[in-house]
């Protein structure tokens, strides 16, 4: 599912694919961090 999300916005908009890999990032490690 998400390699078909990151497929489907790359070919939208490359800037926005890494835009959303960098805030996915920062999610999951946040989520991490708080446990």
């Amino acid at each position: 599912v998400f390699i078909a999300m990151s497929k489907a916005l790359n070919f939208i908009n490359p800037d926005e694919l890494s835009m959303q890999c960098i805030l996915i990032a920062l999610n999951r490690f946040l989520q991490e961090k708080h446990g």
